[in-house]
């Protein structure tokens, strides 16, 4: 027997094995301990979701919908039942099947397969010398795309093959389609997504025929090891007489039972992964649109301020929003994370300061207070209210106002039994205007506080020194 074709060693048939009489399996075959069949009685009563298909086209799409959004989710494995494929045409493909394998060695011979393709009469997968090998026969074939499918590499014999394996690839692929468009719409995707990711008409589908021979000792090896199919979808069509798969559900495996004329479905490595890119990006599409919109939300609340706080100061009411430069204000997000500490006596979640923007709309966590404000000597914590707003006047307006309003020094604390999350949402004057006291709030008595300078060159003026209380507003009123 000679290597041949790219295989590092000879290959044996498994059929020929098991035909031979062998009451032993070689050592070849013999899987470790860990990886050997294990007992399934405990789960003898368990099986996979079995969907019926029919129910896509009437009054019980949505339930279906679901039962096969959860069935992917939880188990990665149905059985689909009145799914589209003739009942006697898989009937007739496990059949012609049947009679290849029982076909003359020298005639399955002529289909040899190498490790380049794998098209073709196999016995082995990878090339790894040595390797424990699997207790089965298979063939392999092409189906799509057209560029790949060659019908001479497939069996000639029986004579019904090539007729019967061409139209159950067919609708197969169709049904195939269908399924895409459900994991599509069940993914908040357009229907077509899944597919035209996979190349719209342009997919790929094979084949693989798997044969097990009878094994005289069925306890020391499988049929084919523990693994994840690296495509999309498979359909298996199972033997209806004996069953064989075993699928893994938490730490146990669960040996599947098969129905009459069902597929066993199940997702592939490249719909896990498609999906968990989609998931993340129909999140981030979410978070996206969530914090556009509440954006939007919070500014036209904030512009509605501005108003009040001109008309509070004697100024016309679109007098402030203007001198932040109409609507061409700046506007940013800061989303603050504290952990849970051990030691929040000796730290803080953020140390004192006063905002150096405009005005602040902060959303505080519900359930737990962190925030403090320095009123006169004292820490006032404050206690949120329900879906209340904290606003608190930024360093900006105190200059504007020329220090009728004033900017609050506050800091935040930090808890040991629990994380706290807020949101700090900042409306800021454009960049690059320059801010100074309004010449309406100036008289001789109370002269100008502030000299002027843009909200960019402030920014600059703090990040170099960090927080520190008041202190950096109260630097320029010291300038003056």
């Amino acid at each position: 027997m000679s290597c041949g074709k790219g295989w590092p060693e000879p290959i044996v048939r498994v059929q020929s094995l098991s035909d031979g009489g062998a009451t032993s399996i070689p050592p070849r075959y013999v899987k470790p301990p860990s990886d050997r069949p294990s007992d399934s009685s405990s789960t003898s009563n368990v099986n996979i979701p079995i969907i019926d298909f029919s129910g896509l086209h009437g009054d019980s799409r949505i339930k279906t919908l679901a039962q096969i959004s959860d069935a992917c989710r939880d188990w990665g494995f149905f059985q689909a039942v009145n799914h589209g494929v003739s009942p006697q045409l898989m009937d007739q493909a496990q059949q012609v099947w049947r009679e290849f394998f029982h076909q003359p060695m020298e005639i399955k011979q002529s289909y040899a397969n190498s490790p380049s393709t794998y098209e073709g009469y196999g016995s082995r997968l990878g090339v790894q010398k040595g390797a424990i090998l699997d207790w089965s026969d298979y063939y392999y074939l092409h189906c799509l795309p057209c560029c790949l499918l060659d019908q001479n590499k497939w069996p000639a014999l029986p004579p019904s093959l090539r007729e019967v394996v061409a139209e159950y690839s067919r609708q197969v692929v169709k049904f195939g389609g269908e399924l895409m468009k459900v994991l599509s719409i069940n993914l908040g995707l357009s229907e077509n997504h899944l597919q035209n990711a996979f190349g719209g008409e342009d997919i790929g589908a094979c084949l693989r025929v798997n044969f097990y021979p009878k094994c005289p000792q069925p306890d020391l090896t499988l049929g084919l090891s523990s693994h994840s199919d690296p495509g999309g979808i498979t359909f298996l069509l199972p033997d209806q007489h004996v069953a064989g798969l075993q699928v893994r559900k938490n730490d146990s495996w669960i040996t599947v039972k098969p129905s009459p004329h069902a597929f066993i479905v199940n997702i592939g490595d490249q719909i896990q992964v498609r999906s968990l890119w989609m998931r993340k990006t129909i999140y981030a599409f979410i978070v996206k649109e969530v914090v556009a919109e509440y954006s939007r939300q919070v500014v036209k609340f904030g512009g509605e301020l501005m108003k009040v706080l001109s008309i509070n100061l004697g100024l016309s009411e679109n007098h402030l929003q203007n001198a932040f430069g109409g609507e061409d204000i700046g506007a940013c997000l800061r989303v603050n994370f504290y952990p849970k500490c051990p030691q929040p006596d000796l730290t803080l979640g953020l140390s004192s300061h006063s905002d150096p923007g405009g005005i602040t709309f902060l959303l505080p966590d519900q359930h737990v207070a962190g925030l403090q404000v320095r009123k006169n000597d004292s820490w006032i914590t404050v206690k949120p209210s329900p879906h209340a707003f904290i606003v608190n006047i930024g360093d900006q307006i105190q200059v504007l106002s020329n220090a009728i309003y004033k900017s609050v020094e506050h800091r935040v604390i930090v808890n040991s039994n629990i994380e706290r999350i807020s949101l700090a949402f900042f409306y800021n004057p454009k960049s690059d205007l320059p801010i100074e006291p309004v010449k309406e709030l100036v008289t001789s008595e109370r002269p100008a506080m502030y000299m002027a300078m843009s909200f960019d060159e402030y920014r600059l003026f703090i990040r170099t020194r960090g927080p520190q209380g008041k202190s950096q507003v109260d630097s320029l009123k010291s300038r003056n």
